[in-house]
Formats: C-alpha cells, structure tokens, sequence
C-alpha cells in the first residue's frame, strides 16, 4: 500500500447476502496513528447516487411519484426546455442536462436550488431521451423531487426512509463542521508526502454521503430482500436505461449496469478529495465487493475487480504473460536498483536529478519498509517494451519468493539510458 501511496482502505466480500470477509489496512489517520477498521467512514463521493434513487423508487412505491412523469409535475419554476424531462431520464443520465453547473465551485457552499437556476440557464446537451450523458446537476434536481414531494430535507427524506430503518449508524451526510466519530482523514500525495485534502465545504446530492463498509455490506444484503425496495423497485434501479432510438445505455437509477468477463455486472464508484469508493456487484454469483479509501491516488476500481476474481475465479483476468527480452542485463538493472530501494538508497547514476529526489521522499515516507515487507525478489520478466514521447517505456514483474507476490516496475529511459520515470504498482 505504501508503495501505491494508500493511506489506509477497507473492504467487505459478501456472497448470496452474507458477509464473509471484513476488513480494514493502513491508517485512517496519520496523526493519530488511527488504524482503519471496518467500522471506519470514508466518503463516498457519487457511490451516494444510489441512494438518492434508492429514495426516488420509495415514493414510486409509495404512488407519490410516476417514472415516466415530468419531474416538473413535482418541481416547480423549472425553465421550459425541461418541461417534458421524465424522473426516470433525470434518474439514468439521459435528461440533456449539462455535467455541472455555470460557475460551479465546489469550495463555496451551494444551495440546491440555486444549482438548479445556475444549470437552467443553459441550454440542453441533447433532446431529452435521446442520449446519455452523466450528470451531476440531474441529482439536484432528484434532491429537489424529494423535497417537493416529501416536505421534508432530502437528506431527512434519506435518513428517515433508508438509514434508520437498515440501522446504517455510521451513514450520514457529511458535516465538517462537527465530522462523525471514526471518519478517516483524507490525503493527497504529492511532493514526496501524504498532505490533507481539501474538504469541499457544501453537501452535494449527487455525492453527499459518507459511510463505512460494514454500513455498506448491511445495505447490500438489504438489497438482496424485500427489506426496503420490492422486487419491481430494484429490476427498474438495475435495468439499463434505453434512448428513444431503442438503444440501451450501461445505466440504470444510481448504478452503472454491463457485462464483466461475461457476468452482468452492477457497480458504481465515486471520489472527491482524499476520498474513493467503490461498489461491485455480480448477481449470477452473488457476489458483492465494497472498498473504500482515504485517497484518491490508486486505482480503485482495479482492486475491488480483482478480490472479485480472487472470491470467484471465473471473474479472474487472465494471467499477462512475458515477452522476450531483449535486453537481460536492464532486467538485472531493474533488480540492483529495488534493492537499493528496500534498503533505503538512491543510486544518483540511476536517475535524472528530478526523479531522484522524488525517490528520496518516498523513501522518508515509508517506500524502503513497504518494499521490505515483499521479501526477496525470485524473477525479473520483461512484460511490455513500447516508444512512447519521452523516450523507451519498459515494464516489468517482479516476482517475490516468499510470500509468493507479484508487483510490477515501469520505467522510461531517455536518449543516454538514464531512468526518467518510475513507479512501482500491484
């Protein structure tokens, strides 16, 4: 983790319904030292989505609200280009509404109504139905929905009708002015170091919850059932959305909607600063997959999809395999220098100036001890050599002797074969 910059990430595997693996790594909180349990909270940045729509299906269950209705049957004062948007094209991304709003900032708070008027000044992406096109002011306007039709706040609305009711008592939206007990600190790395994150300051539908993977897994095995959203609710979240032309977008209410490897696939992610999620769900195996961190810096999505191959392998990407390598005594290089590296120096030979004292910084921050931990190294395979603008771009797999691990170094060498880039990944 040290070595991708990860502060500290916990996860939760469920299977038809149950929890079978909880855990957390790293620290919540680097100050303090806080290790990651999966109690932690993080951010959820657009994971919310889904319980905005999660809310939207309860009051079509209730007969408050029609899918196929103009959302401005139930929000008034909207501009007459939205006049015939439905609640479900504002739902599933297909309205014509633009990203984010004229002026958007998300360092200043921001009413949701005034989103709304900012957005109604612009004109439509495209005719309503007609195309897909994410959009973070359409759950404005769902937050709004809420509001009109339930007189209540949309985060009450939220709180009342899922949160309480499932006992997801580490759920909430977030509230810097008094942060909920356990929230993990955010970071961003840069400069050779972990720095706090900018902490935007206004609650935003379209990512305004935080929660921790335990809240999470109990949401989830709440979705297996009829406990909250009848069986109709959930087929419409999870169908995916279809233009007027008849084509079908990979979007349902709040979910992404594919295929993976073969299997139907039902998954969403989000981030903000210092703060990723992810969401995968694998309904033929049962198969549900929640990760959370306290950064921004990896690829998250890449981790959740392969504990979702290693839980079920059919879900496995298949093994890369080697390339010749034309160049053994690079391959031996490479070796000499993670070495280095897990001992705590930097060759100065190796390296352009820049990059070497980009290395020393890692260093000071926990890189040597990360690398040590991996245990020694049994093979060196070149993967994949490819020109690419700054000069010769060469990848390769390390493989570990004891625990049998596998990571992989890219570097790219200028005109005199000197390293320029390097990075170190899972």
């Amino acid at each position: 983790m040290s070595m991708q910059h990860i502060p500290g990430l916990a996860f939760a595997v469920l299977k038809h319904g149950k929890l079978v693996r909880v855990g957390g790594y790293g620290t919540s909180n680097l100050e303090s030292k806080r290790r990651v349990r999966p109690e932690t909270v993080f951010l959820l940045g657009s994971l919310s989505k889904q319980f905005l729509a999660a809310a939207t299906m309860l009051l079509v269950q209730d007969g408050k609200v029609r899918l196929d209705n103009p959302i401005s049957q139930y929000v008034r004062g909207l501009p007459p280009s939205w006049q015939k948007i439905t609640v479900r094209q504002v739902l599933s991304h297909t309205a014509g509404l633009v990203r984010e709003a004229p002026g958007f900032d998300p360092s200043k708070p921001q009413t949701v109504a005034g989103v709304i008027a900012a957005a109604a000044s612009t004109p439509l992406t495209s005719q309503p139905g007609s195309a897909w096109g994410y959009s973070n002011v359409g759950y404005y306007l769902v937050a709004q929905l809420l509001e009109s039709v339930t007189h209540k706040s949309w985060t009450a609305y939220v709180r009342d009708r899922i949160f309480r009711p499932l006992r997801l008592a580490n759920t909430s939206e977030v509230n810097w002015s008094q942060p909920a007990p356990g929230l993990a600190a955010g970071y961003e790395w840069g400069r050779g170091k972990f720095n706090p994150a900018e902490k935007w300051p206004s609650i935003r539908p379209s990512g305004a919850f935080q929660s921790s993977v335990l809240d999470l897994a109990k949401w989830d095995i709440a979705l297996e059932s009829d406990a909250l959203l009848r069986p109709a609710s959930r087929v419409a979240m999870w169908t995916p959305a279809k233009l007027l032309s008849g084509a079908a977008c990979s979007y349902g209410f709040g979910w992404f909607v594919d295929s993976y490897r073969g299997y139907r696939h039902i998954h969403h992610g989000g981030g903000v600063p210092g703060y990723q999620s992810e969401f995968h769900r694998f309904p033929q195996s049962g198969l549900t997959v929640i990760v959370l961190a306290n950064t921004v810096e990896v690829d998250l999505d890449r981790i959740a999809l392969t504990v979702a191959g290693m839980v079920e392998p059919r879900l496995a990407v298949p093994p890369e395999l080697p390339i010749v390598d034309d160049a053994p005594t690079e391959s031996l290089r490479i070796s000499r220098i993670l070495g280095q590296l897990a001992s705590g120096r930097v060759d100065h030979k190796e390296f352009s100036p820049q990059l070497a004292g980009l290395l020393e910084g890692d260093l000071r921050n926990g890189l040597a001890n990360g690398m040590r931990t991996l245990g020694p190294i049994r093979s060196v395979s070149l993967m994949n050599r490819s020109q690419v603008p700054l000069g010769l771009s060469r990848r390769y797999r390390i493989s570990r002797v004891r625990p049998f691990y596998e990571t992989y170094v890219t570097c790219v060498y200028d005109k005199n074969g000197q390293i320029i880039r390097f990075s170190i990944s899972d």
